[in-house]
């Protein structure tokens, strides 16, 4: 489809300057391709998702904490699996002396995606 086409364009575009996204843009782009619900799948297996959450996890400390409630929740609604970086994030957010930093949405979006 056409949807399928320009979202495999940008994400191919993308792919190669990730390195170039801070935290906040990275997020955003998880999120975008989240809500669409498209899964940019490779070759060799793997999907864009998996990219994505190798590029994230460096990131992490630097994540709004919507952000990681929006990137978890993508994850979760393309039914994409990243043990590695849920468990990163979760000590991100665990580490976190104070959760009121996070909405009680983004904290029931975090609980959802788990």
């Amino acid at each position: 489809t056409n949807k399928e086409f320009l979202f495999g364009h940008i994400a191919a575009a993308s792919i190669p300057i990730l390195q170039n996204f801070d935290a906040r843009s990275l997020s955003n782009f998880i999120y975008a391709y989240g809500l669409s619900g498209y899964v940019l799948k490779f070759e060799d297996g793997s999907t864009l998702f998996d990219i994505l959450g190798s590029k994230a996890i460096p990131k992490l400390e630097g994540f709004a904490s919507q952000g990681i409630s929006n990137m978890l929740w993508s994850y979760a609604n393309v039914k994409v699996s990243s043990p590695n970086l849920f468990k990163e994030s979760g000590d991100v957010i665990t580490a976190h002396q104070n959760l009121e930093m996070f909405t009680p949405q983004a904290l029931s979006n975090i609980v959802w995606a788990y």
